[in-house]
């Protein structure tokens, strides 16, 4: 087997990480001992890592790769959002209702707008706590650190319920209360609801696909392109929140897009090929059933 390698009376695995992918997955190889001296037992462990290896590399390649789990970004989220509430407590007021306050010397370590309204605010937050606390586990650009920048909202909208009405949404994800129609107070960082991944559209598309064996190739290209230009349109939805309203929507996207687009104008996105064939010579309305190609 490719990488099932003796090593004396023992067995290990050992496979080398590709050049390019080695700062994601924060290695230059695996080697690991199996913990038998039995060839057959090696070989079932063998194969059973090289999927488990083959599942990272992939992840690697489309930059959903995952270093440190849910839980321990939870963790270091936690210990974020109590640092930051201890300094920016009062702060955070002070934002609020400047007219209120009285003039406060600060000490160093306050956040220079502790009432974030991007995410880039509160990134830059996250990292500058993260440097000075020396906590390296996440790299910045990864999708470790985009998983926590987005535990951190929920930190902090939850801790700031005076500020925003975003912890709504939170508990509302989590059932233990039910949503309330309610907007943000002072136009902080919006958060985007989370999707269970079974949900999204693609996977659910994919699924069909794997299900419907006897359809034709060319209803499953036509049917892909459909999924995809709606996908375009409104995101990968949760297809439990898919309404009526979406598929007019799109509808009437079709209808303003050629029916017969160059090539270039093609390979765009829905939206911006949308955008183009309005300022082009071609205008003509397509039908609304036919598959936007």
């Amino acid at each position: 087997m490719k990488y099932l390698k003796p090593r004396g009376d023992w067995f290990h695995f050992e496979r080398v990480v590709q050049k390019e992918l080695r700062g994601v997955l924060g290695r230059t190889a695996w080697r690991e001992a199996l913990n038998t001296d039995s060839r057959v037992e090696a070989e079932i462990r063998c194969r059973r890592r090289t999927v488990e290896t083959d599942e990272d590399i992939r992840q690697a390649k489309e930059g959903t790769f995952r270093r440190v789990s849910d839980n321990n970004l939870d963790d270091i989220a936690v210990q974020w959002g109590i640092d930051f509430q201890q300094i920016n407590r009062e702060n955070i007021a002070r934002d609020a209702f400047p007219d209120v306050w009285d003039h406060r010397d600060k000490i160093g370590d306050e956040t220079p707008t502790p009432i974030f309204r991007s995410k880039s605010e509160l990134a830059k937050s996250v990292s500058k706590w993260l440097e000075r606390v020396q906590c390296y586990d996440v790299i910045e650009g990864s999708s470790d650190w985009t998983a926590l920048i987005e535990a951190c909202l929920d930190e902090y909208l939850v801790s700031n319920p005076e500020i925003s009405n975003a912890w709504v949404k939170i508990h509302t994800e989590q059932a233990t209360i039910p949503s309330p129609d309610i907007s943000n107070v002072y136009g902080t960082v919006e958060r985007t609801p989370k999707i269970d991944p079974k949900h999204k559209l693609s996977i659910v598309f994919e699924n069909y696909l794997k299900i419907n064996k006897k359809l034709g190739a060319s209803a499953r290209t036509d049917f892909a392109t459909s999924v995809r230009r709606f996908i375009e349109f409104h995101g990968d939805m949760d297809v439990t929140q898919i309404r009526r309203v979406h598929a007019e929507q799109f509808r009437d996207g079709l209808m303003a897009m050629p029916v017969r687009p160059p090539h270039k104008v093609r390979a765009l996105n829905m939206k911006k090929c949308k955008t183009h064939s309005n300022n082009g010579p071609q205008k003509r309305l397509r039908n609304s059933a036919v598959v936007a190609e």
